[in-house]
């Protein structure tokens, strides 16, 4: 899920390279200045048709570095979340994730 103003194909090439199926862009140049709480409703909008289950965010964000907009999707879908994402691991029907934490890293 990508949101902000113009083309984002670096971050779905980066999402499809980590194991994707698809992307889906939110395209609205409002986004690049609006606060985690405004991001976090505009995508979930274009979302609450699909099927998720969980909402992972990585280290890196664009949503000037709060790291909320995760969190602040999440609960708008009810669906849970997971931050500081480094590594995922699917098995069965689990979810592991690696999380870093201040002072290293975190499995759970």
């Amino acid at each position: 899920m990508l949101g902000g103003p113009g083309p984002r194909v670096a971050g779905a090439a980066r999402g499809a390279g980590e194991g994707a199926d698809r992307a889906i862009h939110v395209e609205d140049d409002g986004l690049a200045t609006a606060d985690p709480s405004a991001v976090a409703g505009a995508l979930a909008s274009a979302m609450r048709d699909e099927a998720f289950d969980l909402v992972l965010t990585g280290l890196q964000s664009d949503d000037q570095g709060s790291a909320q907009t995760g969190v602040m999707l999440a609960a708008l879908l009810g669906i849970p979340s997971a931050t500081i994402v480094m590594e995922v691991d699917v098995q069965a029907q689990e979810v592991h994730v690696k999380r870093e934490l201040e002072g290293g890293g975190s499995s759970a």
